[in-house]
C-alpha cells in the first residue's frame, strides 16, 4: 500500500525544485508552494486520498518512508520563512516551525475537506483568500 504514495511523494520532491526555480521573494515562493500543492493534489486525487485520508491518520505514519519524504517537502516552508525573515518581508518574531505548522495545517484541512466532499469543487476557489490571510499574519508590514 505504501508503494503508490511513496512514488507520488518522491515525484513531488523532484518537481518542487523545478517549480521553485527562479521564483523571487518569500511571499511569491509561499504562494507558489500553496498553488503547486493544490494543483498536484487535484492532478492525483487517488494518491492524495491514500496519503491524506489513510496514511496521515495512521499512528504508524511517522515510521514510513513516505513520511520522511513528506518532511522534506514541508522543510521547503522553513526555508521560505527563514528567507522572508532575512529579507525583511516577514516578521522577525516568527518561529519558522510554528509558521510551517500553520501553513501545513491549513493546506491539510483544505485538502481533506475537498477529498471528503468528493472533490466537488476546485481547491483553488479559496486558495487566494487563504494565501492573503497567511500573508497578513506573517508580513512585516504594519496592518491598518
Amino acid at each position: 500500500m505504501l508503494a503508490i504514495p511513496d512514488l507520488w511523494v518522491s515525484e513531488l520532491l523532484k518537481d518542487l525544485d523545478d517549480q521553485m526555480f527562479g521564483v523571487k521573494g518569500a511571499f511569491n515562493k509561499l504562494r507558489k508552494y500553496i498553488w503547486w500543492t493544490y494543483r498536484r493534489t487535484e492532478e492525483a486525487p487517488v494518491d492524495a486520498k491514500i496519503v491524506y485520508l489513510f496514511l496521515k491518520t495512521s499512528s504508524s505514519f511517522m515510521e514510513t518512508s513516505v513520511y520522511q519524504n513528506v518532511r522534506l517537502l514541508y522543510h521547503y516552508l522553513i526555508d521560505i520563512f527563514e528567507e522572508g525573515k532575512k529579507s525583511g518581508e516577514m516578521r522577525q518574531d516568527i518561529d519558522s516551525s510554528v509558521a510551517q505548522s500553520i501553513v501545513i495545517g491549513t493546506m491539510d484541512h483544505m485538502i481533506t475537506l475537498w477529498l471528503l466532499k468528493n472533490m466537488s469543487y476546485s481547491l483553488f476557489e479559496k486558495a487566494e483568500e487563504t494565501f492573503d490571510l497567511l500573508e497578513s499574519a506573517f508580513s512585516s508590514k504594519e496592518r491598518s
